[in-house]
């Protein structure tokens, strides 16, 4: 859990005079957020924003001086709230909220505040969403849910409670659906969903089951570059965030195909750095969530430059359909992998893997052993595991584990087993880490630690344990660090930082220390990156990248920078990868991907490339 204190609010404007000069300068901001995840309007024009990081609910009244003050918040042991995302109000003015971490999807009282228990909860067994993220509400009440980056999305009856199964289900090859980011209404009940990999797909009323969308938004012309967020205007115009290139594209309401934006929010001006959450009030000031910045921005009505026809964006082409799946050499059944995210491989070929949900690590016997499976498993209280997010070995079989919801990171004697004390804890103030989200050592020993929270790479000495500082901290605006969620050093000491927010791959120089650029950058439309939590190194110094929101894996050349077209790309139905986190290669040249929404390690022979099978998968049984 993530304990920094909270920062008091701030509450800037700007003057009117410069409001008129530019149409994207933000009319005020609201900062001091902890990763503000979700946005809602209720009745009054009050606002909802949801603290990912904070676990709580921020609650905004209007006030005539000061535009937005804070009035209450939602925070407390009884709000059962655990990394809570997108919001949705009903028309009673009730206030819905996907609660990501704890797998379920909380309904508060409109009067709610303070530690107040939910007035509904829909979890359980029944209850297909493990990770919810997306989240709307139909005008009769119907709620529609989807898992960050799935492939479905649920719809709940009015009044579902507990564990109660969706009365309906979009899902199957003809949806289109893959990376499922946002969900949204329209005044004619058509149900938006915003897909990272590139598009804004939209479903009849009452749609159900393997279906056609009703529209679709996608092509070159859209400019559509990573869409994490879906709003509606009064007139109908859509409003989509972008977090690919951190700006709001703004759609006709009749929009359909191959369109462009009518109007475009970004640049150094707008102040957007990562924009995912937006709402739009009855007057058409716009909302906009930057979960980089800890902010919420408010726009004048109609904010945004005007896009000609000449200055259209162009974007990739949307990939087509992959054949249907093919049978791997061979499938291992495990009571674990819950919600895989890190994985590590052994000098005898065993793979490791953190199971955030459970807060455990499996280790899985060599896909070439005789009877490969979970073999032993690190969990209970001593072990103080607690969302472990990543996995590294040092040189004498030690497993370091980057804990991020305990801001820690642990280590265990080779061969430790069930309840087993942490052989050293780094963790406390002085280690400076928050969030630590990555892994990796390099030649000499030290430790690098990607902090998703605060944006930075801390590395420490070899051995370090306890309340120690880091000798080298790589954090500031030069780095253009944005969520790293993945590190890998190679044998010069480069530093490779998979940046999920940036859509990017960043390295810095050996012994790169403070505000430091990166030597080079991978990063465009061509590179075909799309949220890139994993990265790997392997044989030659090939750079390998977990891409979780194309459900792919790419592979580029040692030197690589710039828009750099992949070498190799491992995608497609057959592969089996359903949101890949981490990857790892061994020895012999397998390469072993973890699949949170998958709840599968899926395992490739050397070579391995297109729409491949892998040679084995080891998933949870059902």
């Amino acid at each position: 859990m993530n304990d920094r204190p909270l920062v008091p609010l701030l509450l800037l404007a700007c003057a009117a005079a410069l409001l008129g000069a530019s149409p994207l300068r933000p009319a005020r901001r609201i900062a001091g957020l902890e990763h503000p995840a979700g946005l809602a309007l209720g009745a009054g024009g009050r606002l909802y924003v949801s603290d990912f990081s904070g676990n709580r609910i921020d609650v905004y009244q209007r006030a005539a001086a000061s535009g937005m003050r804070r009035a209450w918040t939602i925070e407390g042991p009884r709000t059962r709230l655990r990394k809570p995302a997108g919001l949705a109000v009903d028309a009673r003015g009730d206030l819905f909220v996907a609660d990501s971490g704890a797998g379920s999807i909380l309904m508060f009282r409109r009067d709610a505040r303070g530690d107040a228990a939910p007035a509904r909860i829909v979890s359980g067994g029944a209850m297909a969403l493990t990770h919810p993220y997306a989240l709307a509400v139909g005008a009769a009440g119907e709620l529609y849910a989807a898992n960050a980056n799935g492939k479905s999305i649920d719809v709940f009856a009015r009044g579902a409670h507990g564990d109660a199964a969706p009365a309906r289900v979009i899902a199957g090859p003809l949806t289109t659906l893959s990376a499922v980011a946002a969900l949204a209404v329209d005044g004619e009940g058509r149900l938006f969903a915003a897909d990272a990999a590139g598009r804004v797909d939209a479903f009849a009323p009452g749609a159900s089951g393997d279906v056609a969308p009703a529209l679709s938004i996608a092509g070159r012309r859209t400019g559509l570059d990573g869409p994490y967020a879906l709003a509606f205007g009064a007139r109908g115009e859509l409003y989509v965030a972008q977090t690919g290139d951190a700006r709001v594209n703004v759609y006709a309401a009749s929009a359909d195909g191959d369109a462009a934006p009518v109007r475009v929010l970004g640049g150094k001006e707008s102040g957007l750095r990562s924009p995912t959450a937006l709402a739009v009030d009855a007057s058409g000031r716009l909302y906009v969530a930057d979960y980089l910045t800890d902010a919420v921005t408010a726009y004048a009505p109609r904010a945004g430059r005007r896009v000609s026809a000449a200055s259209r964006p162009v974007r990739a082409a949307t990939p087509s359909p992959q054949p249907s799946p093919a049978a791997p050499a061979r499938v291992i059944a495990t009571k674990e992998l819950h919600a895989p995210e890190g994985v590590a491989i052994g000098a005898a070929g065993t793979t490791y893997v953190s199971d955030f949900d459970d807060g455990s690590v499996v280790e899985i016997a060599p896909r070439r052993a005789a009877s490969p499976g979970v073999v032993r498993t690190i969990a209970g209280k001593a072990t103080a595991l607690d969302g472990p997010a990543a996995l590294a070995l040092d040189t004498t079989g030690m497993l370091y584990v980057a804990d991020f919801s305990g801001a820690r990171v642990t280590a265990y004697a080779h061969g430790a087993a069930g309840n087993a004390e942490p052989a050293r804890t780094l963790a406390g103030a002085a280690t400076l880490l928050d969030e630590p989200s990555a892994l990796a050592f390099d030649a000499r020993g030290e430790l690098v630690v990607a902090d998703y929270g605060s944006n930075a790479l801390t590395i420490y000495a070899p051995g370090t344990n306890g309340d120690a500082a880091p000798v080298r901290t790589i954090a500031g605006a030069l780095t253009d660090l944005r969520r790293p969620s993945g590190v890998a050093v190679d044998a010069r000491g480069d530093i490779y930082v998979a940046d999920s927010a940036a859509n990017a791959v960043t390295v810095y120089a050996p012994g790169a220390n403070g505000d430091a650029a990166p030597i080079r950058t991978i990063a465009g439309r061509r590179t075909k990156l799309a949220f890139p939590y994993g990265i790997a190194l392997g044989r030659g110094g090939r750079i390998s990248v977990a891409d979780s929101a194309s459900d792919a894996v790419t592979s580029y050349a040692p030197r690589a920078d710039g828009d750099a077209v992949p070498l190799v790309t491992l995608t497609g139905s057959r592969t089996r990868l359903n949101s890949p986190y981490g990857l790892a290669w061994d020895r012999r040249g397998d390469l072993d991907v973890v699949n949170v929404l998958g709840e599968s390690v899926t395992i490739y022979a050397p070579g391995d490339a297109g729409n491949a099978a892998p040679a084995v998968v080891v998933e949870r049984s059902s």
